[in-house]
């Protein structure tokens, strides 16, 4: 059965002597990375004899205050944010990468039609400095314009669900989202559309997917149980393979955990989501990728370097 167990994933972590905990702690996001969870939620209350429990939260900051207090063992979080933490120290490593690409530019001015007709809009983000942030100013670069003269970025809404309220009541009328708030907002009001793929833009530019989600383990658990984090791999794996075969099913798993509150949202949401979990070792050259895009763009972006080897999870 499904735990929401922030509380108790509070009170410990990996020991460093190497000692079992008695549970296995698995945090994520309310966005894809939950989505791509909901069928091993379903199915799985345990893992190579660990009992685990897991927890959703609504905003990146609140995965990485837990992360800063290693109060989990597996965590999926924005591929920049787990560089950043990396590089502060932090020991949790790149497992895999299960999310590629989620953002869109949307809204009512259908006037839009490509990038160079952004020229002289306001364009609303949700916070400077953050993931989408980081890549539609990147993006915009390698189209020639620039984000800082030739259109006005507007960051008045400060989280997801702020932005995506505000394009609904269409005063935002241009705006980055990511799924599957878009398709949420469509939903409620037809108005709304998705003007310019942002993920098919970065492929584009740079050849690969947007390796835009991490899922990091705790280098303790990497180290004292390769074979639960081996365990998890696959699971993880096996389920959103089979979370693909059942779509009608998914749907109401992702409204069972809260997710989204309709399954029809969450079907048209999930193919706009690239949800394929595949190991850091299937991803390097779209992580590397990635990684130089955001060091050149600004080393602050990750942390100030990119992360040395030990970032990645060994084989």
């Amino acid at each position: 059965m499904f735990l929401f167990c922030l509380i108790s994933c509070l009170g410990c972590k990996p020991s460093p002597d190497g000692t079992q905990s008695s549970s296995i702690r698995i945090v994520s996001l309310k966005g894809p990375s939950g989505m791509s969870l909901v069928t091993m939620m379903a199915s799985t209350d345990s893992l190579a004899n660990h009992k685990v429990e897991y927890t959703l939260l609504n905003e990146p900051r609140q995965v990485r205050a837990l992360l800063l207090k290693e109060r989990c063992d597996f965590a999926f979080l924005p591929m920049n944010m787990a560089a950043i933490l990396y590089n502060k120290g932090l020991p949790y490593q790149l497992a895999m990468v299960p999310v590629w690409g989620t953002l869109y530019l949307c809204g009512s001015d259908e006037t839009v039609k490509n990038v160079g007709d952004l020229k002289g809009k306001r364009v609303h983000l949700m916070a400077r400095g953050m993931n989408p942030d980081l890549i539609f100013r990147f993006l915009l670069k390698e189209n020639g314009i620039d984000p800082d003269s030739d259109l006005n970025l507007d960051y008045s809404f400060p989280s997801h669900i702020d932005l995506a309220n505000a394009v609904n009541a269409d005063i935002a009328k241009l705006a980055v989202l990511s799924e599957p708030q878009l398709s949420l907002v469509k939903h409620k009001n037809p108005k709304i559309h998705t003007l310019i793929d942002l993920n098919a833009l970065w492929e584009s530019v740079t050849g690969f997917a947007i390796p835009q989600t991490a899922l990091v383990v705790h280098s303790a658990q990497a180290k004292q149980n390769p074979l639960l984090v081996n365990a998890f791999i696959d699971r993880l794996q096996a389920t959103v393979k089979e979370a693909n075969s059942f779509p009608l099913k998914t749907a109401h798993q992702v409204v069972e955990y809260t997710i989204l509150p309709d399954a029809a949202v969450a079907q048209q949401a999930w193919p706009a989501c690239h949800i394929n979990p595949l190991t850091v070792w299937d991803s390097m050259d779209a992580l590397n990728k990635y990684l130089e895009v955001f060091y050149t763009f600004n080393p602050v972006t990750i942390g100030g370097q990119i992360p040395d080897e030990g970032f990645i999870l060994k084989k």
